[in-house]
């Protein structure tokens, strides 16, 4: 229901200008996502000029709760650049 209601926002909203962030951008991503599958976040990475994609092994679609470890870490690091 939520994706239901929420992806045309993203469709004709964000994802139109998803191309224009021009600010350091780290997209987390768990490797095991059903949800959005790796690629649709390497895609993402690919219009994002700049970014980095971190890749969350053993993690599906909620990195951050399933590998805070990881995913922690990472941000931090990312933030101290």
């Amino acid at each position: 229901m939520t994706v239901h209601d929420t992806l045309p926002l993203w469709e004709k909203g964000f994802a139109t200008r998803i191309e224009e962030i021009g600010h350091p951008t780290l997209i987390v991503w768990g490797e095991e996502d059903r949800v959005f599958p790796l690629p649709v976040g390497e895609e993402l990475q690919r219009m994002i000029k700049g970014s980095t994609l971190l890749r969350i092994p053993d993690a599906g679609h909620i990195p951050q709760g399933e590998r805070p470890d990881l995913t922690n870490r990472a941000m931090i690091e990312f933030l101290q650049r």
